[in-house]
């Protein structure tokens, strides 16, 4: 299986309770970017848009589809609150629980820990709290319009560049009118603010609430 159905296969597997479609993929996303975080690369090779509900992949329907035919979980609908339906994902007899490297493993569980008996809303609000994601809010804020569809750059986030991106908010802060420095930087200081002082220890999100602390040096 690819990485991503290993890691639907896991939550799902390991889960407190059933997840709905859109906790699903929050989860993986919050997977991803705690990998990131600690390993400078996403464990997935999913692209992440900004939704109107947060991160999407929408290449995740199908590995859940598959999932699904496979027999390796069930989905059930019901109706939700607004007149539509929600889908539910629950493991079967045939679920076989995926080996997952070691640190996969460790920070898929510390999701689970985190926020596998949380509310719908509480699991957004962690999304919404990464540094993509709020690096991305924050263009919407500076242009004035929202970006639903925009590609985010988890990469841009990675360990190594944090360092590079601090150096160049310094660097742009002293040079250049005060218009250039605000074009240029305001976004990437709002995102980072505390952490563009240390570039370093930024967890799944950055309310000191989220864990995966990040041990990359």
């Amino acid at each position: 299986m690819s990485s991503a159905q290993n890691i639907l296969a896991y939550l799902i597997a390991c889960s407190p309770r059933r997840f709905t479609r859109t906790e699903l993929v929050k989860m993986v996303y919050l997977v991803d970017w705690g990998y990131l975080t600690q390993y400078g690369r996403q464990a997935t090779s999913l692209e992440w848009i900004r939704d109107h509900y947060g991160p999407n992949a929408p290449s995740l329907m199908s590995v859940l589809d598959e999932l699904k035919s496979s027999e390796q979980i069930i989905e059930s609908e019901k109706p939700n609150n607004y007149g539509g339906a929600m889908y539910l994902y629950d493991r079967t007899d045939r679920t076989r629980l995926p080996e997952l490297p070691y640190g996969l493993q460790r920070i898929c569980d510390e999701v689970l820990a985190l926020y596998g008996r949380l509310s719908l809303d509480e699991i957004k609000d962690a999304a919404y709290s990464t540094p993509p994601m709020k690096f991305i809010l924050a263009q919407e804020q500076v242009e004035g319009c929202s970006m639903y569809g925009r590609a985010l750059d988890l990469d841009r986030f990675a360990p190594k560049k944090r360092k590079r991106i601090a150096r160049r908010a310094v660097e742009l802060s002293t040079r250049g009118s005060e218009s250039e420095r605000c074009a240029s930087n305001i976004v990437e200081f709002i995102v980072w603010e505390n952490s563009i002082k240390k570039a370093t220890n930024v967890g799944i999100g950055e309310d000191g609430r989220h864990g995966c602390k990040d041990r990359t040096k």
